[in-house]
């Protein structure tokens, strides 16, 4: 079994001036497998998430202590580049938003502004992503075509296409089937099953049957506390939470 952890927090307390988000969390998330984080609207998943590739920099009003561990490495410590933190840990956003561009460009924009990749080079990194995303089939022959002439399940694929281009070693993604149809969902929580032989990820999720479906371990929150963390499916069968069994049955007030 895969036990080292490619992601760690510890002790780590986020707040929003003076709202505390998150509270002395410590987790580890490991190597290709994938972690599911739920708990009720409000408990900080998203906050948590962000944290973890440094999209709460963006925000102002964001203090947060403890400690942020990329195999080994302090995310925070005054030698990490951010820029390079969020090229390694790649970002799936809850709404699909692709660029105004065609659906080519919406893979190469980054590797090309960040000088990860020449422009000889761009067809072929188009084609490894999009394959990697599910979606080279469907779009191979309308590369120029706007993203947004896609549907809203291909335009997250193709989403989750640009966050592969850049080739990160860790996907996080936030609530990323929220705005899809069964039938967008299902082809992305698949899609979730090939990539983790590839990569890290890390998953927040409202729904607890997806949770359920996609996940090697949960970690369930509430008030931004962790609750409980453990194989998923000994924290959906057998929790040793009272909260917790609250809130995966349908029970939690």
């Amino acid at each position: 079994m895969v036990t080292d952890a490619v992601l760690e927090t510890q002790s780590v307390s986020i707040a929003y001036g003076d709202t505390k988000a998150i509270r002395n969390v410590s987790l580890r998330f490991l190597e290709n497998r994938i972690t599911a984080i739920i708990g009720p609207s409000g408990c900080g998943k998203s906050t948590l998430l962000r944290s973890l590739n440094r999209m709460n920099d963006f925000n102002a009003d964001v203090r947060t202590s403890g400690r942020f561990l990329y195999r080994g490495e302090d995310l925070y410590g005054p030698d990490a580049d951010p820029v390079e933190v969020r090229r390694r840990i790649g970002m799936v956003f809850q709404k699909p938003n692709p660029f105004p561009r065609s659906i080519a460009q919406n893979v190469t924009w980054g590797p090309l502004i960040n000088g990860l990749l020449l422009k000889s080079e761009a067809p072929a990194r188009v084609e490894s992503a999009l394959r990697m995303a599910g979606l080279w089939d469907e779009v191979k022959d309308r590369l120029d075509d706007s993203g947004f002439s896609l549907s809203g399940g291909q335009q997250q694929r193709l989403c989750i296409a640009r966050a592969l281009a850049m080739e990160p070693d860790v996907i996080l993604l936030d609530e990323p089937c929220s705005a899809l149809d069964p039938v967008s969902t299902a082809r992305i929580e698949d899609l979730l099953f090939e990539l983790k032989t590839r990569y890290t990820i890390v998953i927040v999720t409202h729904n607890m049957q997806q949770a359920a479906r996609v996940s090697d371990y949960t970690a369930f929150l509430e008030a931004g506390q962790l609750i409980e963390f453990g194989e998923t499916d000994q924290v959906f069968t057998r929790p040793s939470e009272k909260r917790t069994e609250e809130y995966v049955t349908g029970r939690f007030g």
